[in-house]
């Protein structure tokens, strides 16, 4: 290793160690800091705080543990203002490999219709000015 590079590393990390904002070229990183929705989770779930262009403001993850195994459901909001949620949910399979195939296929199909149907039906309530509860 040249001396050059070892030199950077050294005053890399001493600025590492001392919390400084200035790199070992000189040069400062700085991003505008944004606001976060009353629902962020903030720390390490949100990226967007902290001014990157393709970061997202994450919740805390809500779960549920059910018979069938647990859901977990997450809110995101890009940086740029556009809402989703994350889903992921945990089956325990049947140890029959065929019957394990068919039920991922249905619970795949079901997951899928149901979503479909949810939205469709916030849509109705949003267009006939009635809210559900």
């Amino acid at each position: 290793m040249n001396a050059h590079v070892w030199t950077a590393a050294r005053n890399l990390a001493t600025a590492l160690r001392l919390g400084h904002r200035q790199s070992a070229t000189g040069r400062t990183w700085f991003r505008a800091h944004r606001d976060c929705p009353s629902w962020c989770g903030l720390g390490h779930r949100c990226t967007a705080r902290l001014g990157y262009p393709s970061g997202e403001h994450r919740s805390t993850p809500l779960n549920w543990t059910s018979p069938y195994g647990g859901l977990v459901a997450t809110r995101i909001e890009s940086a740029n203002g556009v809402g989703h949620v994350e889903l992921r949910l945990s089956v325990r399979l049947s140890p029959d490999e065929a019957t394990a195939v068919r039920q991922a296929h249905l619970l795949a199909a079901g997951v899928d219709l149901t979503a479909r149907a949810v939205l469709a039906e916030a849509r109705r309530e949003l267009s006939s000015g009635r809210v559900a509860a």
